[in-house]
């Protein structure tokens, strides 16, 4: 992918970087972030829609902060159990469905420590 864009600056090469260092896990992120960051044709937003339904989240929160989407960014960090930071980024996006969904998955955490530590 990186030889082809050398000679190629095309959406969909960028777009399949991008996923590519998704994928490639945590050894990859500060080369994920370092793209995101340098001038490229992606589509982020897509990008990080797909590294979300694809469970990776830790591309998809360096997505979503990159073009400042605080509604997926707040269901992001929800998933990755960031409970404080879902609930700043839900703040940003005041959408009462993004309050809605940070309010029950921080409920929803919770009663699970709280069963957990009981039981």
């Amino acid at each position: 992918m990186l030889m082809c864009r050398q000679t190629l600056k095309d959406k969909k090469v960028d777009n399949e970087l991008i996923f590519a260092y998704a994928k490639g896990g945590e050894k990859y992120t500060s080369a994920l972030e370092s793209f995101v960051n340098d001038p490229n044709q992606a589509d982020l937003h897509a990008c990080g829609e797909r590294c979300h339904e694809d469970k990776l989240y830790n591309a998809a929160e360096i997505l979503f902060k990159r073009i400042g989407n605080n509604q997926l960014l707040a269901k992001t960090y929800v998933m990755l159990k960031k409970y404080p930071q879902a609930l700043a980024s839900a703040q940003k996006a005041d959408v009462p469905k993004v309050w809605k969904f940070v309010a029950f998955a921080c409920i929803r955490a919770k009663e699970f420590v709280m069963a957990n530590n009981c039981g």
